[in-house]
């Protein structure tokens, strides 16, 4: 029994009677100043009327009396409350001033804790503890604790200088005493927190006594709660006292005694304080974290049985909370459990009768999926919590390591079986609650969407049951279907047979018409629509490729089998949707009888799933019904461009080839093609070119260039080009011809028809140089600057650089047979075969394309040959070329005198004859290329090689002129003069002279193309050239010509101030060197002193690039870069870069080579070992590796303070006198 102190109890009474006086006076005083408000506001009113009442003089000198008797009581009062307290600190004084352990209590040193005074100290202190807690709580039960905040705060006060000093004297179990005395009342979080010491606990059954002693008591507020378990710091202890002590002092059996002793009193407390939200979930976190030091200390030992014993009745614990349980369910570490683990949680989650665990994931999908109504009640019954029952069984599912699909070792058989099976049930259960269920699926759907993202990245297998499930609930599901399937990431799903088999039938509709059957089809396009067809990163296919041996190859993502079925399927729904003539029709013959009857052959698209041949067998003579009875065009069409979509994306070209491929090439005859090509239908015949795409690419048609020749190969893709897709031909060009070159050479460019198909491409109608087709084919892959022919050509350069690379036919000098060469060389003459190709713009920029090639691969020595021949050629045929020109051209030249005299020029050349805007039929004005850059160059360098016979004639005058007269009257201006009037006599233009066309495409050139050093280049190797003792650029630059030098000064000061700028952003690794050439070639044309022979350039400051200006000086002609292209200047040239962006592009084709691509991670797996939990599940609490509390929040004891008595009372005894 607790003894009071009845002297304090004494005084403390006097001080409550004193706080309950000055109230009293407090509440009378606010009445008075209340009544003065009330007569004053009355006596205003009255002043106007008389009355018998008093004045207000008389009434207000009552009310300054009345309120001063008031105000003397009131100081009375409070005079009285201040003695009062001074009373009770002053006793409190006395007794800490005479205790027995005050002096050591000074000196911070206990010496004499078993003498018998010491006990008499704590008993005294233990009186007044008691006391004046029993006051505060009987306060507190009758008062208000704002009202009285103050006067909490002197009891308060009063009780924190005891008990400090109590427990500095106190034992460990007359800590827990104060402790005890403290859950007797509450609001103690304001200042009793640092009186709760229990630091120095050396045995964790200790600290949880201390822990059932805080939760025991039910006085507590929920802030007293959390201030205290802060103190406490449960984590911190916890894992000071048992998991980072050694397995000598604590084995794992122990750790985990005790681990589930603390959960029980922290679980004990969240049922019985269950309203105190902040708690619950301040003690939730607790839990969790305690059981992730739990696994994380014992993670080395085998002590998995436990962990799941430990988890499995802590999931149990919270799930029986119910509504203040759930919350944390998800945040329970479920990676730390084993399969068994995981499978009881699961059946106790699901409520899931039949525990038994299964022996293959079969038996559980094959309509043995376990009911789950009861789960279904329950959380209609709990709809708040739902949410995050859930997240749990989310989390247990991505828990759970990829490719549990997967049987990889015979040891792995049952454990990845059970696995398979949890996910699974989980996954059917979300499917069921978020989309079937009626009354839950308008709660759920949209939590249960975002679960099931994060499971299908994890177990990508689940997405064909989830569509299996789909397809059986499509009447109920109808749009919400698509819904779903738009959440997913379908490019980690490896499709299944037996998926093919339900797309097939989604497609297969007999009404598409109805809302049901449109949904299902919309279904199906998307699904195909968003399926992998790519290759697996960094991996090789262990299959060589029959037509393209050359490099290994990337392992396909889906099967080449699954591949060729979806192109199957694709052609059997344009079949439903356009139909191409059946088997029962009869057809006439030239002879008027009736055809042979049809063959009928089944096709087996996927496992039970059929689809007559004869479909898509054409008959050689037939005409055909080019109508649908089946949907409108519009519907139609919109199909079949969709199945060419799809078809676009697969592989076939790799597929081995298909028997069933095969028999359809054997129906499609050249007449049928020639049907195709001159039908008046565009929706049957895109439906009939898809069906040759197909066959074509996946039989031996497309694998061998004589069968090719054989089977009308040409009229097969001429009618893909206009009548299906023109992406198509440039996926087929450019993977069958490398494939052709490999096996036969030049064969294929020999053919007579390549020239013809060429033209079809290079001319065709609705998109010329399949400028569209090539925008639509790499629309989010690269940005494309070329042509769809373009892009075929640098598909085949790309892959005859490949055969280079890997082939040992050229040796270390690049001597010896190259693919590359061939192929370059082949393209070129494929263009000069048409005669008058340098008047076609389209033409032109084919060949812009290939001189970019070669130049970026250092073939441009080829291109240099060729041109030079056909410069050559055009020359030694103008007359056969002027009088075979079109007819327009001998027409407008029949009209009008035209001279002859025209020079014939690669750039832009007789053509210039037509140029109306130039006015050029009696001129000779040579046109400017503005877009074929790469091309100008090459013609340009050709043309100034071709010149050397008119530039020798210059020389020659000049020398002549100067041995023949006299040097001392004959001026350089007489030189000038005469040089001039040779030159507009010469069969060659003065325009079409090369300086001057170097000078007019170098002011079109954007100052930021790769190839400007080199024109400038050569410019400047013209314009300083000696001519005796002065330059060519003196003789054609005259008066008449100098603005053009201007014109060209302030263009190079136009480049050397972009990159100026560019240098600043460093963006241009060539930047600096470029603008400080560009000034040295600004510094040049401004110095008129550089045209003469004489100059010593030396002289010059070393910021007019000396080096370069001398090449361009004192090279004779025969020295000039121009027959020397291993002069150019190279260095001003970033090759690394074009060389990069060319290797690095995305060619047609090329991706399945790039065996080693570092950047493709589209589809890098997850490794098994990753935190998957951590990573992807959803959490409801904070991070969960950080200390929930910790040191840091543990307050210190406060030091210890005794006043002395006397010196308080004297200081009292003068404030009273």
């Amino acid at each position: 029994m607790i003894i009071m102190d009845k002297e304090l109890k004494s005084l403390l009474l006097k001080y409550k009677k004193s706080i309950e006086e000055l109230e009293e006076i407090n509440s009378q005083q606010e009445k008075v100043n209340s009544s003065e408000k009330v007569i004053a506001t009355h006596a205003s009113k009255a002043t106007t009327t008389t009355t018998d009442e008093p004045s207000p003089e008389k009434v207000n000198q009552l009310f300054n009396k009345l309120k001063l008797n008031v105000d003397t009581v009131l100081n009375k009062r409070q005079q009285e409350l201040e003695n009062a307290k001074h009373d009770i600190q002053l006793y409190i004084d006395n007794i800490l001033w005479n205790l027995f352990s005050r002096t050591e209590l000074n000196n911070n040193t206990l010496l004499f804790n078993n003498d018998p005074n010491r006990k008499t100290d704590k008993e005294c202190l233990l009186r007044m503890i008691t006391t004046l807690i029993e006051f505060d709580r009987e306060e507190q039960q009758q008062t208000d604790a704002e009202s009285e905040a103050e006067n909490d705060i002197t009891l308060h006060d009063w009780l924190k200088n005891v008990i400090t000093v109590y427990i500095h004297i106190s034992t460990k179990s007359e800590k827990k005493k104060i402790l005890e005395i403290l859950t007797t009342t509450r609001n103690i979080s304001t200042w009793a927190i640092p009186l709760i010491q229990f630091n120095d606990l050396k045995s964790i059954d200790e600290y949880i006594e201390i822990l059932e002693i805080v939760f025991a008591g039910d006085e507590w507020l929920e802030d007293d709660y959390l201030a205290v378990l802060d103190q406490l710091a449960i984590d911190y202890t916890f894992n000071k006292l048992v998991f980072e002590l050694s397995a000598q002092e604590m084995d794992t059996n122990t750790i985990f005694d005790l681990s589930n002793k603390i959960t029980k009193v922290l679980m004990t407390a969240i049922q019985k304080l269950s309203t105190m939200k902040s708690l619950v979930k301040l003690l939730s976190q607790t839990i969790i974290h305690l059981a992730f030091m739990l696994i994380n200390s014992t993670s080395t030992t085998h002590s998995q049985e436990q962990i799941d014993l430990f988890l499995v009745q802590l999931v149990r614990d919270f799930y029986n909370l119910k509504q203040t349980g759930w919350f944390f369910l998800p945040n329970i570490p479920f990676k730390a459990l084993s399969v068994d683990g995981l499978w009881e949680i699961t059946c106790f989650l699901l409520q899931i009768k039949n525990t038994t665990q299964p022996t293959s994931l079969t038996q559980v999908l094959n309509d043995h999926l376990p009911s789950i109504t009861r789960f279904q009640y329950e959380l209609a019954d709990n709809q708040a919590q739902g949410y995050f029952m859930l997240n749990c069984l989310t989390n247990i599912a991505t828990c759970i390591p990829s490719g549990v699909d997967e049987i990889k070792t015979a040891n792995d058989t049952n454990k990845n079986t059970i696995s398979a099976c949890i996910v699974s049930i989980i996954t059917y259960t979300l499917f069921t609650v978020a989309f079937i269920d009626k009354n839950l699926r308008e709660v759920f759907y949209k939590d249960v969407r975002d679960s099931l993202i994060p499971i299908c990245q994890n177990h990508p297998f689940v997405i064909s049951l989830l569509f299996r499930w789909t397809v059986d609930n499509i009447s109920v599901m109808e749009r919400m279907a698509l819904y779903l399937f738009h959440s997913l990431d379908l490019k980690y799903w490896n499709i299944l047979k037996d998926d093919l088999k339900l797309l097939h039938g989604l497609l297969s509709q007999e009404k598409v018409t109805a809302t049901t059957n449109n949904a299902q089809i919309q279904l199906a396009k998307y699904i195909l629509g968003h399926l992998n067809f790519g290759y697996i990163p960094n991996s090789v296919d262990s299959t060589v490729s029959k037509s393209q041996p050359w490099h290994a190859r990337k392992s396909p993502f889906l099967t080449y089998e699954i591949h060729e079925e979806i192109a199957f399927i694709l052609l059997d729904a344009c079949q439903k949707f356009q139909p191409l003539p059946d088997q029962n029709e009869t057809i006439t013959t030239k002879g008027g009888g009736a055809s042979a009857a049809v063959t009928t052959t089944t096709l087996e698209i996927v496992n039970t799933m059929t689809s007559t041949v004869s479909t898509y067998l054409p008959i050689s003579d037939q005409i055909l019904l080019l109508k649908s009875n089946y949907t409108t065009p519009s519907i139609a069409n919109e199909m079949i461009d969709w199945a060419w979509t799809i078809a676009l994306q697969l592989k076939l070209y790799d597929c081995p080839v298909s028997t069933r491929a095969t028999e359809i090439e054997k129906s499609i005859t050249l007449p049928f093609l020639k049907l195709i090509l001159n039908s008046y239908n565009d929706i049957s015949s895109s439906h009939s070119a898809l069906l040759i795409y197909i066959s074509f690419l996946l039989s031996v048609t497309s694998r061998h260039f004589l069968r090719f020749s054989s089977a009308d190969g040409w009229m097969k893709l001429l009618t893909i080009l206009k009548r299906g897709k023109p992406e198509a031909i440039i996926q087929i060009f450019s993977e069958i011809i490398p494939s052709f070159v490999y096996m036969h050479g030049d064969d294929f460019f020999n053919d007579d028809s390549l020239i013809d198909f060429f033209k079809h491409m290079v001319e065709l109608r609705q998109d010329p140089l399949l400028l569209k087709a090539v925008t639509n084919r790499y629309k989010k892959k690269h940005k494309v600057t070329l042509s769809g022919v373009g892009v075929i050509i640098g598909s085949h350069i790309w892959q005859a650089h490949l055969i280079d690379s890997v082939s040992n036919l050229l040796d270390d000098s690049g001597q010896g047979f190259s693919y590359l060469d061939l192929v370059i060389h082949s393209w070129l003459k494929t263009v000069f075969k048409k005669t008058d190709w340098m008047w076609h713009s389209a033409y032109v920029r084919v060949l812009d394309e290939l001189c970019k090639f070669a130049f970026t691969l250092n073939r441009h020595r080829l291109v240099y040959d060729m041109l030079i021949e056909e410069q050559k050629r055009m020359e030694l045929n103008k007359s056969t070329n002027t009088s075979n020109s079109p007819r327009i051209t001998r027409f407008i030249k029949t009209m009008i005198p035209v001279t002859e005299a025209i020079y014939p020029s690669l750039i832009v050349g007789e053509w210039s004859v037509l140029n109306l805007k130039a006015n050029t039929f009696n001129k000779t004005t040579p046109g400017i290329e503005t877009q074929s850059y790469w091309f100008t160059f090459e013609a340009l360098v050709t043309e100034t090689v071709i010149e050397k016979e008119y530039r020798d004639e210059i020389i020659q005058h000049v020398n002549s002129t100067t041995t023949t007269t006299n040097t001392t009257t004959t001026t350089d201006n007489d030189r000038v003069q005469s040089v001039y009037k040779l030159i507009t006599t010469q069969k060659k233009p003065i325009e079409f002279f090369s300086i001057y066309r170097w000078l007019q495409h170098i002011l079109v050139l954007p100052v930021n193309h790769t190839l400007l050093p080199l024109y400038l280049q050569i410019f400047f190797s013209l314009y300083y050239q000696q001519v005796g003792t002065l330059s060519l650029g003196t003789f054609f630059f005259s008066n008449h010509k100098s603005e053009s030098i201007k014109k060209l000064r302030d263009y190079i000061a136009n480049a050397q101030t972009y990159y100026g700028q560019k240098m600043s952003g460093d963006t241009t690794p060539h930047a600096e060197l470029l603008q400080q050439t560009y000034y040295a070639m600004w510094l040049w044309l401004g110095n008129q002193d550089l045209l003469l022979s004489s100059t010593d350039i030396n002289a010059l400051p070393s910021h007019y690039d000396l080096d370069r200006l001398k090449l361009c000086r004192h090279l004779s002609e025969q020295d000039q870069p121009w027959y020397h292209l291993d002069r150019y200047w190279i260095d001003l040239i970033d090759l690394d870069k074009l060389e990069l962006d060319f290797l690095s592009f995305a060619w047609e084709g090329s991706e399945k080579f790039r065996t080693n691509d570092q950047d493709d991670d589209s589809m890098t797996k997850k490794s098994n070992n990753s935190i998957m939990d951590d990573a992807i599940s959803v959490s409801t609490t904070m991070k969960r590796q950080r200390l929930i509390t910790g040191k840091s929040t543990i307050l210190q004891l406060p030091s210890v303070t005794i006043h002395d008595p006397l010196k308080a009372s004297s200081l009292t005894y003068s404030i009273k006198n």
